[in-house]
């Protein structure tokens, strides 16, 4: 096949993107907050003090940097670092698992509105439409509300359901900029099918946008669960960040603490999620509106 778009020329592309990502200081602060978190979740069983269940009865309400709590304590005893580092790590779980079902979904839809066209496309693409009139944090607290989802996995399912739209739209338009390709058409002629076209040769090509795209939306899927649980409406089994928000709004003159921590972690990480997908579009040239 011939180099001239293909995914061999796309690997210096992105040899050029990661130059340009290591030159931006913002996009590296973001990179490097948010790897910090990362590790932090990865390891939160160890870097818990205690299991952050446990009540320490005549504890309550320690204020911050008291000993053996570092920053203190609940309104039923409960260490609040310890639940600030287990509720990190559900948040980046429920970010990056809705994100993974979101790019699933968008590719499947986007890809065969955008390479088959006609009527599957005209389909598809209404059906997208209607999704997308409803914003998608108010679909996603009335569909979770309706059918009583209490579930941490379903959850996480419904935010990318009402999300998707968005990614399977760029999807869409990447694919359909690239089937004309040479590339592709010198593909046609060799005889591949049209699911190995896009998979093999197409669906490298477009990752850029998606990439950016998909950084943007683990922010949203980390304060959509922060939401969902400061309403009542998260999975009350999972320790979450949104929840302990929620516990410290009845203390929040006496123990501000208790809520104040886990706020600033959330902004924190989906403040990093955003200097860091502004640096990858700015390193991978794209635009995206949203």
């Amino acid at each position: 096949m011939s180099d001239d778009v293909t995914p061999d020329k796309a690997q210096s592309q992105w040899v050029l993107a990661l130059r340009r990502l290591i030159k931006s200081r913002v996009a590296l602060l973001g990179t490097s907050v948010l790897i910090v978190f990362i590790l932090v979740g990865i390891f939160a069983p160890i870097l818990a003090p205690y299991n952050p269940d446990r009540m320490f009865y005549g504890q309550e309400t320690v204020p911050p940097f008291s000993k053996g709590f570092f920053l203190g304590t609940n309104s039923v005893g409960q260490d609040v670092f310890s639940y600030v580092v287990v509720g990190l790590r559900t948040s980046l779980y429920v970010g990056f698992g809705a994100l993974a079902i979101e790019i699933l979904i968008a590719l499947l839809v986007g890809g065969i509105a955008g390479y088959y066209g006609g009527v599957i496309d005209e389909l598809l693409m209404r059906f997208a439409d209607v999704v997308m009139t409803i914003p998608p944090l108010i679909l996603l607290i009335t569909a979770v509300s309706m059918l009583r989802v209490r579930s941490l996995s379903l959850i996480i399912f419904f935010m990318a359901f009402v999300n998707w739209p968005w990614m399977a739209r760029v999807v869409r338009a990447e694919i359909l900029s690239k089937k004309e390709e040479p590339f592709v058409e010198e593909g046609r002629s060799m005889g591949f099918s049209k699911t190995y076209l896009l998979v093999r040769y197409i669906f490298p090509t477009i990752l850029s946008p998606v990439i950016v795209l998909g950084t943007l939306d683990v922010a949203y899927f980390i304060l959509y669960e922060a939401t969902l649980s400061f309403l009542g409406l998260g999975d009350p089994t999972s320790i979450s960040l949104g929840i302990l928000v929620s516990i410290g709004r009845s203390v929040l003159v006496s123990a501000w603490w208790v809520s104040f921590f886990p706020a600033v972690v959330i902004f924190l990480l989906v403040f990093s999620l955003n200097l860091m997908g502004d640096g990858l579009r700015d390193a991978l040239d794209v635009k995206t509106k949203r």
